[in-house]
């Protein structure tokens, strides 16, 4: 009975010439190395992608933040100025 390979493993046959050469076969139904390749980039760029899109995310929420301090300390020194002025 013969093995046969695994389907992801390269097929080694051995010709019949005097300086017996290998020749490698690769699967025809394995993935190349460049489809791998590409496979593997995608997701590294996907989360390029959300990296970039969180920072813009972060960045927003931290100039809203400031914006909305900003409007507060104007708000209550607005109610102080009024306060004073009635007292007057």
């Amino acid at each position: 009975m013969t093995e046969r390979p695994d389907p992801g493993e390269a097929v080694i046959r051995i010709a019949n010439t005097p300086i017996n050469r290998f020749e490698i076969t690769p699967d025809p139904d394995a993935p190349s190395l460049v489809a791998l390749i590409g496979e593997a980039e995608a997701p590294h760029a996907a989360l390029g992608m959300a990296r970039t899109r969180s920072q813009k995310l972060i960045i927003a929420l931290r100039q809203r933040r400031k914006q909305a301090r900003f409007m507060a300390d104007t708000l209550n020194t607005l109610r102080r100025l009024k306060v004073h002025e009635v007292t007057e």
